[in-house]
Order: structure tokens, then C-alpha cells, then sequence
């Protein structure tokens, strides 16, 4: 499991969330929804569109970044909770996961996926970025050979 500094991550990698207007445009949230952002890191992403008035939760797999969110935004949701196993009582509109996927193994997306499914209302959307270098490469594949 990667232990993460959130000090070091708000000042060194600011561009994680800097850098997410386009994935948040493809989000197409609005005011009343229920949404989830897996892996929300110290919370930037989740305080913005909440500000919005969306109904956010954050989760986070390492408890450090989830008191971070915590302080960094402490008027939104914020759990300690894995991409594999989370659960909630109530769906959600959408799911959302910025710069998160690549950290999980393809031995483990299945359970994550089948989380998201779980977690998300009939008619819900998920959008996440996790497009590293080389992380996309047999989607392109898959697309170039269809």
C-alpha cells in the first residue's frame, strides 16, 4: 500500500487537481446530485464542486490525505475507504475518480468496477482520468485494431 504526505502532494503535485477542469467538464454535474470521488486525495476537487452545491463524499485509501480533505474542506464528506471495497447505503448520480486508477493493478480493477456499478443509480455516469504514461496503451490498441 503507498503512504502518502500530504504536504509534499499539496505543494509538489498541485497539478492533479489543477489540471482536471477538462474530466470535471465531462462530469456535467449540477446542483442536488449525490456524487462520489474515489481517491480524493486532500480534497481539492471534492471542496470545488461541492461549492457548487453537489452533494459530494470523498473517499480515500490512506487516512493521512482523508484528514487533510478534512481540513482542507470541512464542510464536505470525507471517509477513509478502498477502491475495492467501499460501500454506501444510498446511489449515487455519478462517480468520479481523478489521477487514482493507475495506482490500482488490472488483478484488482474487476472488484473496483464491480464497487462503482454497485454504488451508482440506474442511469448514473462514471468519469475518471487515469491516462499515465502508458496506462492507456491497450485501449489504443483495442481502438486501432476496431
Amino acid at each position: 500500500m503507498t503512504t502518502w504526505n500530504p504536504p509534499l502532494y499539496e505543494s509538489k503535485h498541485a497539478f492533479v487537481w489543477t489540471s482536471a477542469s477538462d474530466v470535471l467538464g465531462m462530469l456535467d454535474s449540477s446542483a442536488g446530485e449525490q456524487i462520489l470521488d474515489v481517491g480524493c486525495g486532500s480534497g481539492q476537487l471534492t471542496a470545488a464542486l461541492a461549492a457548487a452545491g453537489i452533494d459530494f463524499v470523498g473517499i480515500d485509501n490512506d487516512s493521512a490525505m482523508i484528514e487533510a480533505a478534512r481540513r482542507n474542506a470541512p464542510h464536505v464528506r470525507f471517509e477513509v475507504g478502498n477502491a475495492r471495497t467501499f460501500a454506501f447505503d444510498s446511489p449515487f448520480d455519478a462517480i468520479f475518480s481523478n489521477a487514482v486508477l493507475y495506482w490500482i493493478s488490472a488483478a484488482d480493477m474487476d472488484p473496483v468496477l464491480r464497487r462503482v456499478h454497485d454504488a451508482l443509480a440506474p442511469g448514473g455516469r462514471f468519469v475518471a482520468e487515469f491516462g499515465g504514461a502508458g496506462n492507456v496503451a491497450r485501449v489504443v490498441e483495442a481502438l486501432l485494431a476496431a
